[in-house]
C-alpha cells in the first residue's frame, strides 16, 4: 500500500517535473522560478542538496544520465535552451580497504581504510572497520552514483560496511551461515548484489532490501545447478529463485528480463537457472 509523503521543496512556483535518478536514491525537481533542486534520500527522508539556478526562463523538464556518465542530468526551458548540468563534487578521493589475518587480538581492527592525497601524493589512513576476526577478503561495491561506499569484509560473518564522509563507519552483518567459512566475495556491475563462496563448494548471492536488510536470494553449485537443503530457510518459498520448492509449470515459458542488454529467455532448458 502506497503511503503520500509532502516534501517541502521551497520553490517559489510551480514544479513542472520531477525525476529521479538510475538507483532511485535522488531526485530532481524544476520549477516556474527557474530553478532545478537536486533532493538525496537520508535515512528515509528527501535532503535538498543542491539548488542551481539552471535558466531565465521557467524550467519544463528535466532527466538524468544513465549513472555510467557520471552524476548528469538535463534540463529545458522557456527560455528556448536546454542546458547539461554535471556534479563535479569528489566525496572520496581513491580509497583503497587493507584486510589482515593477523591472529593478534592487541592490534585492534583488521581492516583499515587509506585514501590517497593529490596534494602530499601519500596514503593516508581515515578510519577503522571494526572487524576482530580473520580477515579473508574485502570488496568495495562499484559506485555508480551514491554519495557513499559500501565494502563487504569476509570474516567470521560476512560484514557490510557504509562509508560516509565524516562519520563512523555503519555496520551491518549478513545472516549467519552456521560454521561456514567465507572466503572470497564479489559485486556485480551496478553494486546490488553480493555474491559470497565458502568451504561447502557453494556460491551464495545476497540482495539488500528496502528496509536495508540482506536476504539470501540464491545458492549455487560450482556448475551452477541449485543446492538444496539446509539454505532453504534463508530463501524462503515462493520466490521463483533457487531454493524455490514450488511445483514445476513444465508448459508455461519463461519471460525473464533484466533489462535492454539482456534477452528474453523462454527456452525450457532455462527453467533451472538464475540470471543476474
Amino acid at each position: 500500500m502506497f503511503k503520500p509523503k509532502n516534501i517541502p521543496t521551497d520553490h517559489k512556483d510551480l514544479i513542472h517535473d520531477v525525476a529521479y535518478n538510475y538507483h532511485g536514491r535522488r531526485m530532481a525537481t524544476c520549477s516556474s522560478d527557474q530553478y532545478v533542486k537536486i533532493w538525496d534520500l537520508v535515512d528515509g527522508d528527501w535532503k535538498c542538496t543542491a539548488s542551481l539556478k539552471t535558466h531565465t526562463g521557467s524550467v519544463w523538464r528535466v532527466a538524468w544520465a544513465h549513472p555510467e556518465f557520471g552524476q548528469v542530468i538535463a534540463t529545458c526551458s522557456f527560455d528556448r535552451t536546454a542546458s547539461i548540468w554535471e556534479e563535479l563534487r569528489k566525496v572520496h578521493a581513491p580509497m583503497i580497504a587493507v584486510g589482515s589475518d593477523d591472529t593478534n587480538q592487541s592490534t585492534g581492527s583488521k581492516v583499515m581504510i587509506y585514501e590517497y592525497s593529490d596534494n602530499t601524493r601519500t596514503w593516508t589512513r581515515t578510519c577503522e572497520c571494526p572487524v576482530s576476526d580473520t580477515v579473508r577478503d574485502v570488496a568495495f561495491a562499484p559506485n555508480l552514483g551514491r554519495s557513499y561506499h559500501i565494502l563487504a569484509v569476509a570474516a567470521k560473518d560476512v560484514l557490510i560496511f557504509t562509508l560516509k564522509p565524516d562519520t563512523k563507519p555503519r555496520r551491518d552483518c549478513l545472516p549467519e551461515l552456521g560454521l561456514l567459512t567465507v572466503w572470497r566475495l564479489s559485486w556485480n556491475i551496478t553494486g546490488t548484489i553480493l555474491a559470497s563462496s565458502g568451504d561447502d563448494g557453494c556460491v551464495r548471492l545476497w540482495k539488500v532490501n528496502y528496509l536495508d536488510n540482506w536476504k539470501c536470494i540464491a545458492v549455487m553449485k560450482g556448475d551452477g545447478s541449485a543446492c538444496q537443503g539446509q539454505d532453504s530457510k534463508l530463501l524462503g518459498n515462493g520466490s521463483g529463485l533457487a531454493g524455490d520448492n514450488s511445483p514445476p509449470h513444465p508448459n508455461v515459458p519463461l519471460s525473464i528480463r533484466r533489462n535492454a542488454l539482456w534477452p528474453y529467455l523462454r527456452t525450457k532448458k532455462d527453467e533451472s537457472k538464475v540470471f543476474y
